[in-house]
């Protein structure tokens, strides 16, 4: 049986969704650490508002607004669980405290690897709107740490820069890649355009 939702995971104590957040099963080559094999004890419960998830995410709704599924339960029975697998809970509930506005929750500073596993949530719920100046404050203190040579932390450079639309952080990784790089750059399982990795279509 799925553990009740707790104080600590309500970004809406009152929320109409209930969100079940699992990690990642399989390594990812960005982030080979953040598996989880433990099936049921890897799912975090979220209790959400709709109209929140709505506002703030592309992703969410178009789930809610689904005529078969999330969105028919939601207005048949007033709230709906929704499945959201192969995703880090940690970071995505700093995501839900800023898709309902509960700055306080959210951390001023992360870990390089947090910074890239926000970006791949961010692309992936589509919810750049809700970030306000976190990403720069996030980016700040790990600029001047940045490899000076093409190495796999700068591709994760590429994708952050991308995402939080760090313009001119993005033109001076992605030409240190294409300069350095000897063949085609591997992208980490991280959606990086081909125009940067030189993947064929």
């Amino acid at each position: 049986m799925n553990p009740e939702v707790n104080r600590a995971s309500e970004p809406d104590p009152n929320g109409d969704v209930v969100l079940m957040v699992s990690p990642p099963k399989q390594p990812r080559a960005y982030a080979p650490s953040r598996i989880c094999s433990d099936g049921e004890a890897g799912v975090v419960r979220y209790r959400a508002s709709s109209k929140h998830l709505s506002l703030a995410s592309q992703y969410f709704e178009k789930r809610l607004k689904e005529e078969l599924g999330a969105g028919e339960e939601l207005q048949k029975n007033g709230r709906v669980e929704i499945d959201v697998p192969d995703t880090d809970p940690e970071t995505f509930s700093i995501l839900l405290d800023l898709m309902h506005c509960r700055t306080q929750e959210v951390p001023t500073s992360v870990t390089f690897d947090e910074l890239v596993e926000l970006a791949v949530q961010v692309d992936y719920f589509k919810c750049h709107g809700v970030l306000g100046l976190y990403p720069a404050r996030w980016i700040e203190p790990w600029k001047a740490k940045r490899p000076n040579a093409y190495c796999d932390e700068i591709v994760k450079w590429i994708f952050v820069s991308g995402v939080f639309n760090d313009c001119e952080l993005y033109a001076s990784v992605t030409c240190l890649a294409i300069r350095q790089s000897k063949d085609i750059i591997n992208p980490l399982d991280l959606p990086i355009p081909l125009s940067v990795t030189g993947e064929p279509i």
